[in-house]
């Protein structure tokens, strides 16, 4: 990762959210650091009323590089959007990449996505994830999947109707290009909109007309708790309501019929890729 100074362009904003992140913030950093490549980067960390350490450890981290910077929230916003929209309002990068702090990037992945996206015109992209429980999980991933990977791979376009059927975006997979950060605007912070933020922001992309490339190989070690739970059916339910919009102007009754084919086709779509995850 380069060192920035003030006359360096920066290529990419990373905007890495952190709420007690101590056990994993390290090697979220680490792991940023190692991916970078050539690109001018800088890593925004930004810290949501921590009460452990994440802060101290942060800290440490930005003393020893020039590009990483802790912004902190004082008080705890209840959800990312606000964390990720600060990120936002201080980023300088021509692309923005987004990381949460249990998650790690694979090596060589911000290199990758940016020849992709000059290769494809894409506004928005994204990667697969390698999905770990545990630290035995971890290490099994780290041996099988830390090597550099190509970049001449073969992407898929996503396309508004496909992220009506289910959300396929990982948040901490994402390159975004700074323009169309500023045509979208910021992520929705209302309560109601809490764990499908990102999918809104996704569909308000696509509905505005951004390519969006999606490469079919992991790009990120992705932290994730085993088996589906009342909070996967309550997001679920949010899903519909924030892709109601979307897929019709209509109300009463045929919006509600709308609501269950949506939720149906949803959970269906999830569990296959979860299947073809576990195959």
């Amino acid at each position: 990762m380069e060192i920035l100074n003030k006359t360096n362009r920066i290529d990419v904003s990373v905007i890495l959210t952190s709420f007690n992140s101590a056990g994993t913030i390290s090697r979220c950093i680490e792991s940023i650091i190692a991916a970078t490549g050539d690109a001018r980067v800088e890593v925004l960390c930004v810290d949501d009323a921590s009460t452990d350490n994440t802060r101290e450890i942060v800290t440490e981290y930005a003393h020893k590089y020039s590009n990483i910077k802790l912004i902190r929230i004082n008080e705890n916003s209840g959800g990312p959007a606000k964390p990720r929209n600060t990120g936002l309002k201080h980023a300088l990068g021509n692309w923005i990449a987004f990381c949460d702090a249990d998650d790690e990037w694979l090596p060589c992945r911000l290199s990758r996505q940016l020849l992709l996206a000059v290769r494809h015109g894409a506004d928005i992209l994204s990667g697969d994830i390698v999905r770990v429980v545990g630290e035995e999980q971890w290490t099994r991933a780290k041996s099988k999947w830390s090597e550099n990977k190509p970049a001449a791979e073969k992407v898929d376009i996503l396309t508004l109707d496909d992220l009506l059927r289910c959300n396929p975006i990982a948040l901490s997979t994402v390159l975004i290009k700074r323009s169309l950060v500023e045509k979208v605007g910021q992520f929705n912070e209302d309560r109601q909109f809490v764990a499908v933020e990102d999918y809104d922001y996704w569909l308000r992309c696509l509905f505005l007309g951004a390519l969006c490339i999606r490469m079919p190989s992991p790009c990120v070690f992705y932290n994730s708790a085993a088996g589906l739970s009342t909070n996967k059916i309550g997001m679920i339910r949010k899903a519909a309501r924030v892709t109601r919009k979307y897929r019709t102007s209509k109300k009463g009754l045929y919006a509600l019929l709308s609501d269950m084919v949506y939720v149906g086709k949803y959970v269906f779509y999830a569990l296959k890729k979860r299947l073809a995850m576990v195959s």
